[in-house]
């Protein structure tokens, strides 16, 4: 007579494995969607310009491309404007765009003249402060729908021991722009930067360049 056995449970729990390998029904095929990254909405030109200094240093370019308005424009220094006539004065949002890319990627770059620009390793501010109270564009030219206030910065992009840490100090005048959008049927009032002009100083000796001189090395 032959003994009698009993069944393996291994058929038992492939089985199960297979179950739970199966992806849900009655939702529909469509991957689960992570959400969006929540807009970058500044209440204040406070904070606006706190998120501007943040996501500097930190070389953060979706960041710092998220607080610039769309017709942004970075008005050159006079003396950076005879160096480069070609840029007819100002940068606007897609040279600003391909600058900081190649400022914040940390590695070496050629300008459009073919000179080397060393990898920038750290940037960081000792000073980015408003000297007075935000007012009324003094400039509806180039800067029409927004607020104006002069401030003082003391920037620092270091590319090296090897290399010339580059210093921008002086003033600026910086313009914000306001935006509305409704929310839950509340408005919703949000700033972006409309543009700086640069009033920085230049100094060979104690190597200060004009803050869009720098930028513009690394267009």
């Amino acid at each position: 007579m032959m003994k009698k056995t009993n069944p393996s449970p291994l058929p038992l729990l492939f089985v199960l494995g297979l179950l739970f390998l199966v992806p849900a029904c009655g939702g529909g095929d469509d991957p689960v969607q992570l959400p969006e990254d929540p807009p970058v909405e500044p209440r204040s030109p406070e904070e606006l310009l706190q998120g501007i200094q943040t996501s500097y240093e930190a070389r953060d370019l979706k960041n710092y491309l998220a607080h610039l308005d769309p017709d942004f424009s970075f008005i050159l220094h006079p003396q950076t404007n005879n160096l480069y006539p070609e840029l007819d004065g100002s940068l606007a949002f897609d040279l600003e765009e391909r600058i900081h890319q190649r400022m914040f990627s940390g590695k070496a770059v050629t300008d459009p003249e073919g000179n080397p620009r060393p990898g920038v390793q750290q940037v960081y501010f000792n000073d980015f402060q408003a000297l007075d109270a935000w007012t009324n564009s003094d400039d509806p030219t180039n800067f029409p729908d927004s607020v104006w206030a002069p401030f003082d910065v003391d920037l620092v992009i270091d590319c090296g021991q090897e290399f010339t840490t580059y210093k921008a100090t002086g003033q600026l005048k910086i313009y914000v722009r306001e935006y509305t959008r409704m929310a839950g049927g509340k408005e919703i009032k949000y700033y972006k930067l409309a543009g700086m002009v640069d009033l920085t100083q230049s100094d060979k000796g104690v190597e200060r360049t004009p803050w869009g001189l720098i930028k513009v090395f690394y267009r």
